[in-house]
């Protein structure tokens, strides 16, 4: 019911961060709401959310402090993929690789995600399944 969550659950993650888009937009409510009801029915740890504007810079910005957090981030769950490319790279910035010490989902499958990650179709795979 909620795939990208979900899956980053099944990779095994204890917790998946989330980059929020701004409250009140329908859509960014939906991610929201199902990043939480993922965690809450695995029985996990639900952290607080960052909230960005649906922008790289945004993106960007929420990246450099998730890499300021207590504990380790393992992985993350950007509501849409201008943000996720601002997460990327402030985590390429900071030296950590992707994915092998942090897993990025964007959403929305824009071109330009094709560029980065694990590739063609990715995402589409994922939103398939829906939000």
């Amino acid at each position: 019911m909620y795939p990208a969550p979900g899956h980053l659950l099944e990779l095994g993650h204890e917790t998946v961060w989330h980059v929020a888009g701004p409250a009140g937009w329908r859509e960014a409510d939906g991610r929201f709401q199902g990043w939480r009801a993922a965690l809450r029915a695995a029985g996990r740890q639900v952290p607080d959310a960052l909230i960005g504007d649906c922008s790289p810079r945004s993106g960007y910005q929420a990246g450099k402090l998730l890499m300021t957090l207590p504990g380790r981030v393992t992985a993350v769950f950007v509501a849409n993929d201008q943000m996720a490319l601002g997460v990327l790279r402030a985590l390429a910035e900071a030296g950590v690789p992707v994915p092998g010490q942090v897993s990025v989902v964007g959403f929305d499958d824009i071109a330009e995600s094709d560029l980065v990650g694990a590739g063609e179709g990715a995402g589409r795979r994922l939103g398939k399944a829906g939000t």
